[in-house]
């Protein structure tokens, strides 16, 4: 006898069909447009358009880091390039000096009326200009350390400019006490940011500043003047987002010492 499974038919299992998915486009006119689009297919072109939409946020913020680190290399290439020129000038300038010099001791020693002495007389002729030369230089020195004051020497026309990475500070000394002998000594420009956490210096001339006071002030920039001198200084900060809150103009004279002191306040536009 037959088991009631036994006489039913097989069942028959229809083979997998992949699923659709619909998309109706109604016109103005009534008309109705619609087509299929596999799943599979949208499932792996959205998981394409997020991995593309990350890489390329990922290449993008790369890109402004590289384009911003090349920006401060070439701010700082031109910085060098400024002071090679101007050290060049300034070795040209030397060079010209110390030829100038040698032509006149050689004008000076095959001059033919040139008075020669011997002997005794010599020897006392060279003693009493020697002695005559240190009584001179020791009052040149003298006097140049006594104009050399808050008050002979002032800083006028002060202009403090930023671009990028680059701080440009440019000042006149005026000599405003009359005299036949030069101001001599060290200007320090020193900028400060004191809103930083350690407090960050930069220098002009560049050199190593601790507390907000240079290490070696003959490290400075030395000047002589009768009347009055323009000094430009720039100083390379490192990056465009840093800025320095004040400016710290410090003048030394010849022995080292402290003369004058002016602090600057810089104000920042939001």
């Amino acid at each position: 006898m037959e088991t009631p499974e036994q006489g039913r038919p097989a069942l028959k299992r229809s083979p997998y069909q992949e699923r659709f998915l619909t998309i109706v486009v109604m016109g103005g006119l009534g008309r109705v447009r619609s087509f299929r689009v596999s799943r599979r297919i949208l499932a792996w072109s959205s998981l394409f358009l997020a991995a593309f939409i990350i890489v390329s946020v990922v290449i993008i913020n790369r890109y402004l880091d590289l384009r911003e680190r090349n920006n401060i290399l070439l701010d700082r290439l031109s910085f060098l390039e400024e002071d090679l020129n101007r050290n060049k000038k300034a070795l040209e300038r030397s060079r010209q000096m110390a030829a100038f010099l040698e032509e006149y001791i050689l004008y000076t020693d095959e001059r033919p009326d040139a008075p020669t002495h011997s002997g005794k007389e010599a020897a006392a002729h060279a003693k009493r200009g020697e002695a005559s030369k240190a009584a001179s230089s020791k009052e040149a020195a003298e006097g140049g350390k006594a104009k050399l004051s808050a008050d002979a020497l002032q800083m006028k026309d002060i202009l403090i400019e930023k671009e990028g990475a680059k701080l440009s500070v440019s000042l006149k000394l005026v000599v405003s006490q009359p005299g036949g002998t030069p101001a001599e000594g060290y200007l320090h420009i020193i900028a400060e940011d004191g809103k930083s956490n350690p407090r960050q210096w930069w220098a002009y001339p560049q050199q190593r500043v601790t507390n907000g006071l240079p290490d070696n002030y003959r490290n400075g920039h030395n000047f002589s003047i009768y009347r009055y001198k323009p000094i430009h200084g720039r100083i390379y900060l490192g990056s465009r987002a840093l800025s320095p809150s004040a400016i710290k103009l410090l003048i030394y004279d010849q022995a080292g010492n402290l003369v004058t002191e002016k602090i600057l306040e810089v104000t920042h536009e939001s």
